[in-house]
């Protein structure tokens, strides 16, 4: 199954960008530049975008939805479990390491391209092949690509939104919802943090 293969380079090239071999920044933006390589190799993913205000709206609505819901779950988790909250400001201290004109715009590209490889590729090709069975292994895969990282934080981060996201691309058939979606919720991370 090509789409397991794919992910297992996903997760490589994830583990590579949180390594510390390089400067997180140019890893990440490197292995997000893979992936939407692979993905547009794909030709039917362009089918998957269709320009509708409607959808860019829902977007946007479901992007600031998302982040309230994780800033609720941040606070809780700050009071529940404080070793867990370490490391989502582990993850948040990652912007130190690149002055803003780096890490918002490869921030915004990341959240692009993964959404082109994640429920662009890998989930609509899994769903069109097992319906809800594809779309379990889709969030699945999603959330095995960054155990490579180390960080619990981001685990259940990814459970949580690629659940979210990938619902949207099933719900609307148009990748430009959960593409938005992502991009609002890592815009809003980069403005308030959590």
């Amino acid at each position: 199954m090509v789409e397991f293969l794919y992910a297992l380079l996903a997760s490589l090239l994830w583990g590579f960008a949180f390594s510390g071999i390089v400067n997180f920044w140019y890893g990440i933006f490197f292995a997000a530049s893979v992936l939407v390589f692979i993905s547009f190799l794909d030709g039917e993913i362009f089918s998957c975008f269709r320009l509708k205000w409607s959808h860019i709206i829902l977007g946007f609505v479901s992007g600031v939805l998302l982040y309230g819901l994780f800033y609720i779950s941040s606070i809780l988790i700050s009071r529940y479990f404080p070793s867990l909250y370490e490391q989502i400001q582990m993850v948040e201290s990652l912007r130190n390491l690149a002055p803003e004109y780096v890490y918002v715009p490869v921030t915004l590209s990341v959240s692009f391209a993964e959404e082109v490889f994640w429920r662009g590729f890998v989930l609509r090709r899994l769903w069109n092949r097992w319906g809800w069975m594809g779309f379990v292994l889709a969030v699945l895969y999603y959330c095995a690509a960054h155990i490579t990282t180390g960080n619990i934080s981001l685990l259940l981060a990814a459970v949580g939104a690629g659940f979210f996201w990938g619902l949207l691309l099933v719900w609307r058939r148009n990748l430009l919802v959960p593409i938005i979606a992502h991009i609002t919720w890592d815009a809003f991370l980069l403005l308030f943090g959590l």
